[in-house]
């Protein structure tokens, strides 16, 4: 009898320590974060020049209104940029597309690229994360030069725009995150001068699996997943570019091709105070 006294006993204790562990366990309502972004657009040009310009095609002085707004602020986020020059080559023979972006005056990237007879050719500049990550006043320019005949080469889309990376909702090793939402846009809402966006809705996110931080890539749409809240390096999604800042033209017969670009425009989630420990 001693022994069934006993098990009842650890069994109550067990209960009221499940009923004090739920009681404290907090659930909020789902919040919601939108985010606003803003494309800057330059001038189209009817040639380049067959030597590099000392004057820049495509340049932008950085301001405030240029970044991200957020309709809930989120405990820290940062920022990356990207610049897209979409350029024709008009002529009936191949051309050497080369190009260099500075910042503040200092080179940060060149290269150049055969253009095949009438195809269109995009620059993916994907480098202003880091130590190069926009801020306010920067002069970002972009030179365009044709090795062999500018006046085939037109350069038809110049575009700028800054993007968040490392979206942290809340920062509380407290905290556990759950049916956490990324709406992402599709390139006709998002991107009206008609790019096509073949990695645009690519990015890493943060994901809580075996009591270990690890990094999914994940694709498009819609996605709800449990998310332990606490701090790191990357938030609870990083930006495609921030993880592989590469640079380079993109080549298509009738299409401007946009990569490596996160365009999320929402974030939702809903919170507790208990972080997860499974």
């Amino acid at each position: 009898m001693s022994k069934i006294n006993t098990q009842i006993a650890s069994k109550n204790s067990i209960n009221v320590s499940l009923q004090s562990t739920l009681s404290q366990l907090v659930t909020y309502t789902e919040k919601i974060c939108d985010i606003t972004k803003n494309y800057q657009y330059g001038t189209p040009i009817s040639t380049i020049p067959t030597s590099e310009p000392e004057t820049a095609q495509c340049s932008w002085t950085v301001t405030s209104n240029m970044f991200p707004s957020y309709s809930l602020q989120p405990a820290s986020v940062d920022s990356i940029g990207f610049i897209l020059a979409g350029c024709s080559n008009t002529g009936g023979s191949s051309r050497t597309l080369n190009w260099r972006v500075k910042r503040n005056g200092t080179s940060i990237g060149t290269g150049s690229h055969s253009v095949p007879a009438d195809n269109k050719a995009t620059l993916n500049f994907n480098s202003l994360s880091g130590e190069n990550k926009p801020v306010v006043n920067d002069v970002l320019e972009v030179y365009l030069w044709s090795s062999e005949s500018g006046t085939d080469m037109t350069v038809d889309i110049q575009a700028f725009c800054i993007e968040p990376a490392k979206f942290k909702p809340v920062n509380d090793v407290n905290k556990l995150l759950f049916d956490v939402n990324f709406i992402l846009s599709n390139t006709s809402t998002y991107n009206p001068i008609g790019f096509n966006s073949s990695y645009s809705k690519q990015y890493y996110l943060k994901k809580w699996s075996n009591r270990k931080n690890t990094y999914v890539t994940l694709y498009g749409g819609t996605f709800s997943f449990w998310f332990d809240s606490e701090n790191s390096d990357y938030g609870i999604f990083t930006n495609l570019i921030d993880t592989n800042a590469s640079n380079y033209v993109r080549v298509h017969l009738s299409n401007y091709l946009q990569d490596m670009v996160t365009k999320i425009l929402q974030v939702k989630w809903t919170e507790t105070n208990m972080a997860y420990g499974g």
